[in-house]
């Protein structure tokens, strides 16, 4: 999980809509490169309020450290 808090202080002022980007995740003794792609800027609005977000997907292989279950919804 903190591979993906980590991807959320990477600068995204300069990357285009589909572009990866690669960060190291560390699962039990082993370092993985895990790639990210990122999807766009959404704006969100909950009870606490309108909020500007990044929309990444991670990008893992089958069988790999986590299970492919689903694609992204952004749109």
């Amino acid at each position: 999980m903190s591979a993906f808090y980590f991807a959320r202080t990477l600068d995204y002022s300069t990357m285009r809509v589909g572009q990866k980007t690669i960060v190291e995740n560390f699962y039990k003794d082993t370092t993985y490169p895990l790639a990210i792609k990122f999807l766009g800027h959404q704006r969100v609005s909950v009870d606490a309020g309108k909020f500007d977000c990044l929309v990444v997907e991670p990008l893992i292989k089958e069988g790999g450290l986590f299970k492919s279950e689903g694609g992204s919804s952004f749109g």
